[in-house]
Parts: C-alpha cells; structure tokens; sequence
C-alpha cells in the first residue's frame, strides 16, 4: 500500500500571511520560446531520494549543539523551498525509494550491486526530512519493492488522463522517456525543463527511442550492463538509424561496422535485458488530485522544526513574513514580567532581592559601540526564570529616570562586590562600560557569549540574539528593529517603554543561557577549560583592554614623512624607467598591467580571475628578475600599506581621554586559539 500522509491542522504558533494561488506564466530563460505553466492545473511530483542524496553531499556536515547530523535536512530544506518559490505549486507529492530489493532485481539479481553502502547517517536524516514534510502537509509517497521512478511515472500516467500537466522534479536520465506533450522533466541541477525537443537536443535521440538507447549503453551506477563495446557516440548512432531495438537487430545487416555488428549479436540478451531495466514500469497508485493538495502557506508551521534543529536563516525567512516587531513586543509581554526602575526607593527594594539571591544577569546599553567613550543609557538585571528589570538613566525623553550618581549609590556596591556572582554576555564590554562611569564590576563567574563560541559548531555563532533563538526558540528585538527602522539616532533616543523589552531581554536571556550552556560545556568535557583558562584570561585581557596601547603620535609622524618621501622618489624612478612624461597611478591594475605588458615588453605570467593578466605578488615577484620595475612595484606597495595601514591610521584609534589605543582582544573566533585584536563593533554587533 502506498502510504498517505495526511495534512496537518492549521498551527496558531505565528501568524500567516494569506496568499491567493493564481494561474501564473512562468518563462524558463533554458527554451527559446517560453513554458507556459499554469500553477492550477499542473502537478509536482518531487524524485525525494535523489534531493535527499544531493543535499546530503553537496554542504558540509553540520550538527545541532547535540551532536545530531542535519546537513541533508537543511540541504532538502532549503532546496525544497526554492521549488515551491519557484513553481508555487497546488499540487505536490515527495516520492520515495524503498528499502531493500525492487521488481527489476527479479529480472537481474546484480542490479545497482556496484553502488556503496549509504552513510550511517543518511537514513536517520531522511526520517527528519519526512517528519518535515509532513509539518507542511506535503504528500509523500513510497511503496515496498517500487523505484521512485516507476512511482512517478505511474501516478503522472494517471493524473494526464485526468487533464493535468504534470512536472517530474529530478536529475535522473531515465525519467527523460516519461517525457510527452502533458509531462515534463524539471533538473534542479541545472534549473532547466526538458519538454520533447529540449531533450533531445540534450541527449541526441529522440524521447521514444531512450530505451533503445540506454539498452546499448548501459548504465554503469545501476549495473545495467548494455552492449560491452558500445559507447555513447556509436549508441547515439543507431538510436537515429533504427527506430527500435527490435527493428534494429531485424536489420542487423545494414550495420556498416563489423565489431559493432558482431557485439550486438554477441550480447543480444544483455541488450534486451538492459531494456527491460530501464524501461519505466506503471503500477496503479491510487493517488487522488485530493492526496496531491498543497498549501504554500504551511510553509510557516515548519518554524517550531526548523528553531528545534537551530535553522537560523530558515527561520529568520520566516520570521521576516510572520513575525513583526508587535508580534515581538506581544510575545515577550505574555510569556514574561519585565519591569522598569525609576525611582530611588524601586532601586533600592531591587538591590535587596538580589542580595538575597546573590546571583544574577547584567548587561549594559548604550548610545555607541566604543564602550570607553560611549554614554550609560541603562542597565538591565535578571535574577530568576521569568523576570527581569530595566534601570534607565540616559534616554532622551521626558520619562523619569533615575541619575546615573543615583546608580552608583545604591547599586555600585553590590556590582563592585565579588561576593555577588554576575552572569554577563560578552563580560568585557559591559565591564568596560560600567568603569568608564565609575563602577569597577567584580564578580563575574559566567560569560555566556565566550561559553557559547566554546560549544558552537561550524557555522554557528554566538551572538545573543543567535542563540537565543537557538536554543529557546525565542526572537528577540534586534537594535535595527529597535533604532534604524524608527529612524533614531542612538538607543537613547528610544522610548523607555519600548526600551524595556529589548533591554530586560538582553539579561533575563543571559541568565537563562547560564545552565544551558554549562550542561554542554560538561557534556563536551570543556568545563574546566572554561573554568581555568578561558575566564582567567578574560579577566586579564579586560585589564588589558583598559590600560590601553601607547601610541607615539610624533614617531608616526616623522616616519610618515619618510615614508611619503621615498614612495614619490620610487614613483619618479619607475616613470623614468619607464619614459612616462606624465606618472603613472600605481594603485591602478590597469595601469600597472599597460606598464607592465605593453610599454616595458615583460611576459605575462598568469592571468586573473577576470580574465585579465595578473600582477600580484608573486607575478612581480617572477618578473623581477628581468626587470627593475616590479621590484620597485613591490616596494612601493609594501610602503603604501605600511603608511595607509599603520602609520596613517593608528592616530585616528587614539583615544582622548586616555591617550592611548584600545582595542578588544577576542579570544572565541580564532580556530588556532590565538587572539584576534578587532575593531569593536565587530564583537558587539
């Protein structure tokens, strides 16, 4: 029996854009005279195997935080909903290959025995992708001991007979002779749809004569063996001399080449045998246009799976379409208490409940990325599951506020208290921030964002944001959504009231992310490693983001000036070289290949991506044994990065008030385990 998967009831989880299926004219750049493809009359039947194996192999492995494979489910993914964007289907079908052995190796036991074991993983992959389709309520089909071929062919049979044109998604050659006026081949591969004429300008044959084709040439991947002696160009000959292979050895004499000839009779069995293989075969379905039924806007139930195995593009595409910065506001309000502090006397009963807790999250915003220069717009603290607090003190509006001198009264002592543990998310920004204002924060034993680039995986990150949604499954504001898109010009400008939400969240997620990642740190046996080495040095590497680097601006200054002379004696050297009347812009490619290859006659060693001949490195390296103006080309690009990279741009990172420079030294986004000295709003965006 084939088996049914029956739709699913709709999910109130986001809400659902409504989308009206229209007949739609879709014009495939592939053909010289466009498809006509009418969504409503037309039916998807999707070869699942073959996206399965292509999704499987064509990304690299990736894993949830738990350690499960999910690559080809993501390929599948992703791959399947380029097709629904592609075609908008109203009809659709998954259809499956079986396990074990099918109806052709009764007719010849070897068939597809040269094909490797499938990986270990593949299967249980598999079984998240139909648990997918069945989230969307997408049919999918499969029948013990029936190719997925023969399953499409059959149920496209029978749907043409019904009126229906029906479009068969694979890759797969053999599916080429299902081909007629009312089915087509779409390759996702090549993003091209083969009618008749198509394919055979493809293949070389006509549809009708692929059988007879593949019977003298076999197909090595299903061990179909065809006619040893045989190969594409000679089967591709008498395709088009014969009509068939029945026809063809009736007339076996007309062929002209004696070892053409004599194979043929030689492996006469083989060639029928290796018909018979490929020949499609139709077995009744029992599919009704009822079971074939597809909604696109299922689409976003698949939302709680795709944040479940930490598909964040996925599930920001579908964020993007259902969930808006009221969804937001609404979600965080019901599911959370979220409170401001604005008074002396709300401070001070706060301070006491997190003495008595002894434990907390904090985090710190901001009108800027520098955190040494940047103003304390207000401070947010969670010390429970479910609860959180705002304490502005820098917005510029008339919502009353406490006084950053209030701030540091009541609560500096108790944020400068190593008996009272801190959770914070990227510790040294926050930590920065709060001893620009008078409050050295001590007691931070958690950092959630240096914890999670210790447990991500390739491709993961640990932003806030990203892992909030990755392991909750919640969407936070994000500061576009809460600054750039209401067109303010820093965070203080926003309203409190609205503050609040992205604000609370920031630590109350914090806190949360605290246990979570302390498990996977114990289950990835790197709890001491974070313990001992990675929050020590943390703490060190604040320090010494604080001292800062001293900078001699009046070296740079007299090395400047040397360096600017000898770059224009080098460039006065090359135009005599040269014989220029006017100079030459050496920072032009074009300029440089001219002076090169046209006027001083050097052989071209390579050329670049596009097309043109290179002068890199190693190219100037090469030519500069022949010639002394690619030696002076190479010296006047390492000055020129020196002055522009260093000696011109180190001045502009002083600080004033400290005069020095202050960088952030990241120690989670180095493979080797070095540390990066990036720019600032790196880390913090």
């Amino acid at each position: 029996m084939f088996n049914h998967i029956a739709f699913f009831s709709s999910l109130s989880i986001v809400p659902l854009i409504s989308i009206l299926f229209v007949t739609m004219i879709i014009n495939i750049p592939s053909f010289e005279k466009p498809v006509k493809y009418n969504s409503e009359k037309t039916i998807i039947l999707v070869d699942a195997s073959s996206y399965l194996y292509r999704a499987y192999y064509s990304i690299r492995p990736l894993h949830t935080p738990e350690g499960e494979a999910v690559q080809a489910v993501f390929g599948f993914c992703r791959m399947f909903k380029k097709l629904i964007d592609k075609f908008n289907p109203v009809y659709c079908a998954l259809v499956w290959d079986s396990k074990g052995e099918t109806t052709r190796h009764e007719l010849f036991p070897a068939y597809k025995a040269t094909r490797q074991a499938p990986p270990s993983d593949l299967f249980t992959q598999k079984e998240r992708i139909m648990q997918f389709a069945d989230t969307i309520g997408c049919l999918q089909v499969s029948r013990t001991g029936i190719e997925a071929d023969d399953l499409m062919y059959s149920i496209a049979k029978e749907q043409v007979a019904q009126g229906y044109t029906v479009l068969l998604v694979t890759s797969d050659k053999d599916m080429g002779q299902t081909i007629t006026d009312h089915i087509l081949v779409y390759d996702p591969t090549k993003d091209v749809i083969y009618d008749r004429a198509k394919f055979q300008e493809k293949m070389g044959v006509p549809v009708e004569r692929l059988p007879f084709y593949f019977a003298l040439l076999g197909d090595a991947s299903d061990n179909i063996p065809g006619v040893h002696g045989i190969g594409k160009k000679g089967a591709e000959e008498l395709a088009n001399q014969f009509a068939s292979l029945d026809e063809m050895y009736a007339h076996v004499n007309l062929i002209a080449k004696p070892r053409t000839r004599a194979a043929l009779e030689e492996q006469r069995a083989n060639a029928y045998l290796s018909r018979d293989l490929f020949l499609l075969q139709y077995h009744p379905s029992q599919i009704t246009l009822e079971n074939l039924t597809f909604d696109k806007k299922n689409w976003a139930r698949a939302l709680p799976f795709f944040q479940e195995l930490r598909f964040k593009s996925l599930v920001e595409e579908i964020g993007a379409i259902s969930s808006t910065a009221e969804d937001k506001k609404l979600y965080w309000q019901k599911t959370y208490s979220f409170s401001l502090i604005t008074t002396r006397e709300q401070l001070e009963a706060l301070c006491a409940d997190l003495k008595n807790y002894k434990a907390f999250a904090i985090d710190t915003e901001t009108n800027g990325l520098d955190a040494m220069q940047s103003d304390l717009v207000g401070i947010s603290v969670c010390m429970q599951d479910g609860k959180a607090y705002y304490i502005p003190c820098g917005h510029r509006t008339d919502t009353p506020q406490l006084s950053l001198q209030e701030i540091r009264d009541v609560m500096g002592p108790l944020l400068e208290s190593p008996d009272y543990k801190k959770y914070l998310h990227n510790a040294k920004f926050d930590q920065k921030v709060l001893g620009a204002h008078g409050i050295n924060l001590a007691g931070v034993v958690h950092d959630t964002w240096l914890a999670a680039a210790l447990v991500a995986k390739d491709g993961q990150r640990a932003g806030l944001k990203y892992v909030s949604l990755q392991y909750f499954g919640e969407d936070m504001f994000t500061y576009d959504e809460m600054v750039k898109k209401n067109t303010y010009k820093d965070f203080s400008y926003v309203p409190v009231e609205d503050a609040l939400y992205y604000a609370a969240a920031d630590a109350h997620q914090t806190y949360k992310l605290v246990s979570v990642l302390q498990n996977l740190l114990t289950h990835e046996h790197m709890d001491q490693l974070y313990r001992d080495i990675e929050m020590p040095i943390c703490e060190i590497l604040y320090h010494m983001e604080c001292e800062g680097i001293i900078c001699d601006v009046a070296v740079l200054q007299r090395l400047r000036e040397v360096v600017t002379r000898d770059i224009a004696q080098i460039e006065q050297e090359i135009q005599a070289q040269a014989g220029f009347l006017l100079p030459i812009n050496l920072n032009s490619p074009k300029q440089v290949q001219d002076l090169l290859f046209n006027i001083l006659k050097l052989p071209p060693q390579k050329k670049s991506e596009k097309g043109e001949y290179s002068t890199d490195q190693s190219v100037l390296a090469e030519l500069g044994r022949l010639h002394v103006v690619p030696r002076l080309i190479m010296k006047h690009r390492e000055l020129s990065k020196l002055k522009n990279t260093y000696i011109d741009a180190l001045p502009q990172y002083i600080n004033p008030k400290t005069g020095r420079i202050h960088t952030t030294y990241n120690q989670g986004s180095v493979a080797t385990g070095r540390l990066a000295s990036i720019d600032l709003t790196l880390i913090v965006s």
